[in-house]
């Protein structure tokens, strides 16, 4: 129950997500730390799923990076991450995610499908509202807002990172 969208242009990396945390049927209250959107050790990651996931990868980061900006190896990162979270006692990543690495995007899918992004990305419950905003030439914020807007499964307000090129 999210929306995370991406766009990459000469100059910038743009990554936004919606603030929207459930547990069960009921949001949780806003006032959380947001954990969809982070950097960590020159990753910047989005992630819609499970938030406890989306922790975890996070803590899994603070240790850990690709050896290089390729696909090969953000599934070599994910693989060390399933391996992790098999030591927690949980069987596999289940999330979806935005995964940016020495200014190159990846989606990674669940079980473990990783492919580079060269221009834009919507992942999550609102990935079809944003995907279209993003292809109508507008900046992942107000994809996300649209999403917000049009999907009942994601809610503002909208957080956004940018990095330089």
């Amino acid at each position: 129950m999210s929306v995370v969208a991406v766009k990459k242009t000469e100059k910038k990396i743009k990554i936004a997500a919606d603030s929207i945390m459930t547990y069960g049927n009921s949001q949780v209250e806003k006032t959380m730390k947001h954990s969809k959107l982070f950097e960590i050790n020159g990753m910047t990651i989005g992630s819609v799923g499970y938030c406890y996931e989306s922790a975890l990868l996070e803590n899994y980061c603070t240790t850990h990076q690709p050896n290089q900006a390729t696909e090969r190896e953000v599934i070599n990162f994910f693989i060390g991450f399933n391996k992790y979270l098999e030591e927690l006692g949980i069987p596999k990543f289940t999330n979806d995610y935005l995964f940016i690495y020495a200014k190159t995007i990846f989606y990674v899918g669940a079980p473990m499908l990783v492919r580079e992004v060269e221009d834009f990305c919507a992942i999550g419950a609102g990935q079809v509202e944003a995907n279209t905003a993003l292809y109508l030439g507008h900046s992942p914020a107000k994809a996300v807002e649209v999403a917000c807007t049009l999907n009942c499964f994601v809610c503002s307000p909208v957080v956004e990172k940018e990095i330089q090129l």
